[in-house]
């Protein structure tokens, strides 16, 4: 785990952003179970393909529960297993995002993982470049997702499978074991939270450096 600088309106203060030369490292210290679509009142949300009857994310207002935009349901949609129930940390990003484990203590470590931030406009670029710095040789996957950026590292043994992902203001990664359909899976997990969160998206940055032309097609 490391430390990133993120330039807020006061100056740079630190997020703890999960990430190895792998993928992603959990934060789970101090974290809290997140309430997802298990909330009394939760608005019910469609999944792609759900029989699993597990719980699936739906739309969160501003500031909410972050963790609630992916439910265990959806990552059994998509073909990954064992998510449950996630435990959110929202330490150093409290309203403004969360990491969010559903298995596991983290990616990098064999678990499912998902950490979402809505950054201030003039830092989205940096928090996009700094959350990829990691990823060893991603493939460019903006036009899969619809994304203004995305990279994908499809993992391998002992690594996972990570996607990160910015869309307008919002920047966010999701990490799962890899597998042979690990692009696909988090494709289409990447695909569902930028519609369930397109009222927190906003508009990017257009002087926001790309990091998009340092990858590589494909994956």
């Amino acid at each position: 785990m490391r430390a990133i600088g993120r330039r807020g309106r006061k100056g740079w203060r630190a997020v703890l952003v999960g990430l190895t030369a792998a993928g992603l490292v959990g934060c789970a210290a101090g974290a809290t179970p997140g309430a997802g679509s298990n909330a009394p009142g939760g608005p019910p949300s469609s999944s792609t393909g759900n029989t699993s009857g597990l719980a699936t994310g739906g739309p969160i207002a501003a500031g909410g529960d972050f963790c609630a935009l992916l439910g265990p349901g959806d990552f059994a949609a998509a073909g990954v297993s064992g998510a449950g129930t996630p435990t959110a940390n929202t330490t150093g990003v409290e309203g403004t995002g969360a990491y969010c484990v559903y298995a596991g203590k983290s990616s990098a470590t064999g678990g499912i993982e998902f950490d979402v931030f809505v950054t201030q406009p003039a830092d989205t670029g940096d928090t996009y470049t700094l959350t990829t710095g990691e990823m060893s040789q991603p493939a460019d996957v903006t036009a899969d997702v619809g994304a203004d950026q995305a990279a994908l590292v499809t993992g391998g043994p002992g690594a996972p499978a990570v996607i990160a992902v910015r869309k307008g203001v919002l920047v966010f990664d999701v990490g799962t074991p890899s597998s042979q359909a690990s692009k696909a899976q988090l494709v289409a997990l990447a695909k569902l939270v930028i519609q369930r969160a397109a009222n927190l998206i906003g508009p990017a940055n257009p002087s926001s450096p790309s990091a998009a032309g340092t990858l590589r097609t494909g994956a």
